[in-house]
């Protein structure tokens, strides 16, 4: 799993290398910062993604986010692979996103990278 900051710059160095290069694999973040991103994933975590769906609505009433910033991050995270998107409007926690999650959650830092 990509860091948020691994993806920034993964785009940054496609950019320059082609100036015409597609961003369609990367969902950018909407109208959020890194700090939000990591409430959106406790968020899930907290909700029990790690083992049942959540969606978008029911974090938005928890996080007090704005439902539609929650589902455009949402898909982001998606192609993080933090989350994975079911059918309909529901989102889990991949391994990868729990384990991130769990970290975040606990305050464990070096379990971050």
């Amino acid at each position: 799993m990509l860091s948020m900051q691994a993806v920034s710059q993964e785009i940054a160095v496609a950019k320059k290398i082609d100036s015409n290069v597609s961003l369609e694999k990367w969902p950018l973040p909407f109208n959020i910062s890194y700090a939000k991103l990591d409430l959106i994933i406790r968020g899930y975590f907290r909700a029990g993604a790690d083992n049942r769906l959540v969606t978008a609505d029911d974090l938005s009433k928890t996080t007090g986010l704005n439902l539609n910033t929650l589902k455009a991050n949402s898909r982001f995270l998606v192609s993080l692979g933090v989350l994975a998107q079911a059918e309909g409007e529901g989102f889990s926690l991949t391994t990868e996103g729990s384990g991130y999650a769990k970290a975040l959650s606990s305050g464990d830092e070096g379990q971050l990278a």
